[in-house]
Parts: structure tokens; sequence; C-alpha cells
């Protein structure tokens, strides 16, 4: 008597996050509250270094600094309701898929919390330092990336930093890319390694290790974010924060499933993270 078929399989557009979170995250730590401070050693390098210092005389001393940076972690939940009906027509993997597109989403929300920290800071005054384009490439114009732009923002981050990962908007990705040298001439590096006699080989690493690209709409427009994975964004999480609870209204013959979880981000080092506008 049923004048349809309920479809055997759903259709999905996607299964997994376009970015996942550990891409980001450098560490974890799991904490008792709602409020995480961290602590952060001031550096002064001209008290780090070793000095020649003359028989008798006092060694120069150096003294650290702590700096204490307070973050709120925040609650994130979702409800899912289903039907009587719905549960008992559909097939039990069939709801497993809703609950895991919306655990996706709940890891690309999570993902532009990120971004965010990474580019406006923990609420600690800690921003990303931006770059103009312009700024480092005079000869270009803005919007118009290039080559030498893009190896002077790498040089940027100093020993022991280095780009690791960059994120983009769809555009800018693009057209990272397909840069090119802008002319038929081919870098010296090239021809030498081709004619086989010899080469450049960088030993600062923020030239020669790849650099991870992801490009995302939560992205800031026409604003490479680049920072250095291992020293970036450490993520806190509540212990026992994340619940999943089951409820039933048998007036409206319904069932909710509602999951929450508590967890904030903050800075390990402000330094790991800088900003190309290509916009200016």
């Amino acid at each position: 008597m049923r004048p349809y078929v309920d479809a055997a399989q759903e259709r999905f557009e996607q299964i997994q996050p376009a970015i996942p979170i550990s891409e980001l995250i450098a560490f974890t730590t799991p904490i008792d509250n709602d409020t995480y401070r961290a602590v952060y050693l001031e550096d002064n390098v001209e008290e780090e270094r070793m000095v020649r210092v003359g028989e008798g005389d006092e060694v120069p001393g150096a003294k650290l600094t702590s700096g204490e940076h307070v973050v709120r972690l925040h609650k994130y939940g979702r409800k899912l309701t289903t039907t009587y009906e719905q549960l008992r027509r559909m097939r039990i993997d069939q709801v497993a898929w809703h609950i895991a597109r919306m655990a996706i989403q709940a890891e690309v929300d999570k993902v532009a919390a990120i971004i965010d920290v990474l580019v406006n800071g923990d609420g600690n005054a800690n921003a990303a330092e931006v770059f103009d384009l312009t700024t480092l490439d005079s000869g270009t114009t803005a919007n118009n990336l290039t080559v030498k732009a893009w190896l002077a923002f790498k040089m940027k981050f100093q020993n022991p930093y280095a780009v690791t990962h960059a994120l983009t908007q769809e555009d800018v990705a693009l057209a990272m890319m397909m840069l090119n040298m802008g002319n038929a001439n081919i870098p010296l590096v090239e021809i030498q390694q081709q004619a086989g006699f010899g080469g450049f080989t960088p030993i600062n690493p923020e030239l020669r290790d790849n650099v991870r690209l992801g490009w995302l709409t939560d992205a800031p427009a026409a604003k490479i974010v680049a920072f250095d994975k291992r020293f970036a964004i450490e993520r806190a999480t509540e212990i026992g924060s994340t619940i999943t609870e089951t409820a039933r209204w048998v007036t409206r013959q319904t069932q909710e499933l509602v999951m929450t979880e508590s967890e904030g981000y903050a800075l390990v080092d402000d330094v790991a993270v800088k900003v190309l506008d290509l916009s200016a």
C-alpha cells in the first residue's frame, strides 16, 4: 500500500572534512576547567648569546620572565531529531551517515575557529604579523602574486621556524599553484643542475621543505595564512566534556540525539604565524 520505496542508500556529498583539524594542531592539552592559562617565556636574544668573559670578571646573566595568557574554552554542540517512522524505515547505517556528516561539519567549523586565532590571535595581543605583497616585490601590483614575493615571504620565517602549512581561499591557492617566473628565463639553479656543474641547496629549512597548501571559504580573502605547525596552535579540551545523550518525546514520537564538547585554541608562539596580504 506504500506509494514509494525508501532508498536503500543515502546520497551524500562528502565523507570527510577537506582539511582535517589534525593538520593544524601542534598538540592537545586536556584540562579540567573552562579557562586555560598558558605560560609564555619572553625571549631576549641579547641575553641568550654566549659572550666572551675576561678572567675574574662577572659572567653576564639572563632572566626568564613569563607572561600568563588566558584562553577560555567554548562549548560546541548539535542536536539531531528523528521521528519514530524514520527510525523504523531507515537502515541504521543511514542514521550513522547523518551523524557522520554532523561530525564533519563540526570539524569544518573548528578549522574556521583556528584560522581566526591564527590571524587575529587568541585574545592576548598576539595577532599575526602581516606583510604586503607590493612591499615584498616592488615590481608587482596588488593581487598579482609572484615567485619573488612568495619566496621573500617564506624568508620572513627565521630559524627555527619554517612555513609548513598555508591556508587561503580557492582563487589564491590556484594562483600559488600556477606561479611561474613571469618570463622566458629559467632560474639559474635549474640551469646549473641540468648542466651538471652544481646547484644551490638551501640550508635554511623555510625554503627547502614543501608547504602543505589548503584552500577553504573560511580563509580571509586575498590573504595567505602561513604558519609552522610545530609551534602555532595548541588545542585545550575539557576532560569529560564530550557528551552524547538521547531523549524520547512520546507525545511527538520523536527521538533526539544531543552531542556536546568544550574546547579552545591558543597560540603557542605568534612568531610562527605570518600573513601575506595580496591586496596591498
